[in-house]
């Protein structure tokens, strides 16, 4: 897949519910493609990362280039294997939402 082949294929699934890292690894090929993506997907506003909490997806507030450089040093310590849904998790924004129904 291209990269945002695998932006709407990310987005159409989080329309359901909040997506791990772990599916969006496995949407990219080879994964650390899946940097890139995740970068392009909080750059351009179409997805908040974080975390499940007590109250449900709880974003982490940070810079772009901080969360995206966590995310990596995480990958990497896990060389790049699912993580079996803990650590990081996506949820759509508005925007990201009408991006996908839009067609």
């Amino acid at each position: 897949m291209i990269e945002e082949e695998i932006v709407r294929a990310v987005l159409t699934s989080g329309l359901d519910d909040w997506i791990s890292l772990d599916e969006i690894l496995s949407y990219a090929k080879p994964p650390q493609a899946a940097i890139a993506v995740i970068r392009d997907l909080l750059d351009r506003g179409l997805m908040r990362a974080g975390e499940l909490g007590e109250t449900g997806f709880e974003p982490r507030e940070a810079s772009v280039a901080e969360i995206v450089a966590e995310i990596e040093q995480a990958c990497v310590a896990f060389d790049w294997r699912p993580m079996g849904g803990s650590g990081w998790w996506f949820a759509n924004t508005k925007r990201g939402n009408h991006l996908v129904a839009a067609g």
